[in-house]
């Protein structure tokens, strides 16, 4: 071989390793990851181009070629990428890049799980502090209404329960509250028997109307009733928006328990 093909050969490896480093470093989740293999190797739907590995292999999401392929990654269970070699000696490197690629993509998949399972509150499968704190975050603008609910005199539903019925009936509240509210509303259990929820581009008598119709529901079927006071926001200044707009539901939750009782 001639200097300038092992030149270019040490450059096409370093590419694919690039690639990996990306794969691994940069993305923000398994299909994150996947997505980089598939622009890479000229398969994406969402960007058209090349692929990048063509001097090695050629790939393809379809078993469409008669000889078997050197390589297989699996994206998901009914997605894989098979790689036919060019070239019989270029087989190892192919498996390398295989092997390399599937970590990546075990690994990103890995590290979005650990954090979903990090960012919700297993009793109730609703968000937990850290993940409100990160779909918050996530915001550009905070426009809506911060909704806080309070389980009303849940010391006593413990006392007359239990705790592992008084926790069973948490559950079935978060599992109301979950199945309850729009997708992209935010709807966490703030801690102990407390609640909060964002509606996002709502006003205050819609949400009101919604809460009211989901908590006699949840009185009638679990026997529990929730206090709720509301806020409504509209700010750039997401984190002290946030802040204040807490503050003054809660305030209000108290203020209409106290009517209440």
């Amino acid at each position: 071989r001639t200097v300038g093909q092992c030149f270019r050969e040490s450059m096409h490896h370093f590419t694919w390793v690039s690639l990996i480093d990306s794969m691994i470093l940069r993305s923000t989740g398994g299909r994150d990851a996947a997505e980089y293999l598939l622009q890479y190797l000229g398969l994406s739907t969402l960007k058209t181009g090349q692929n990048q590995l063509e001097y090695l292999c050629r790939a393809s999401l379809d078993d469409e070629h008669s000889d078997e392929p050197a390589a297989v990654i699996e994206l998901c269970p009914n997605k894989v990428i098979n790689l036919y070699p060019q070239d019989a000696g270029l087989t190892h490197e192919i498996t390398l890049f295989a092997h390399l690629a599937q970590t990546a993509v075990k690994a990103a998949y890995q590290r979005e799980r650990l954090k979903s399972d990090a960012m919700i509150d297993q009793l109730t499968g609703l968000l937990n502090r850290r993940g409100w704190d990160y779909h918050i975050s996530s915001l550009d603008k905070l426009a809506g209404v911060v909704a806080f609910l309070d389980v009303d005199q849940f010391k006593i539903v413990n006392q007359n329960l239990g705790y592992r019925l008084a926790d069973e009936k948490l559950a079935a509240i978060g599992k109301h509250l979950r199945t309850a509210f729009r997708s992209d509303d935010c709807v966490c259990r703030w801690g102990g028997d407390e609640f909060l929820a964002f509606f996002e581009s709502m006003d205050s008598k819609n949400v009101t109307k919604r809460l009211i119709t989901l908590l006699t529901k949840i009185k009638s079927q679990e026997g529990i009733s929730i206090t709720f006071g509301l806020a409504e926001v509209d700010s750039v200044d997401v984190n002290g928006a946030i802040t204040t707009a807490i503050e003054v539901a809660e305030r209000s939750m108290a203020k209409r328990a106290t009517r209440a009782s």
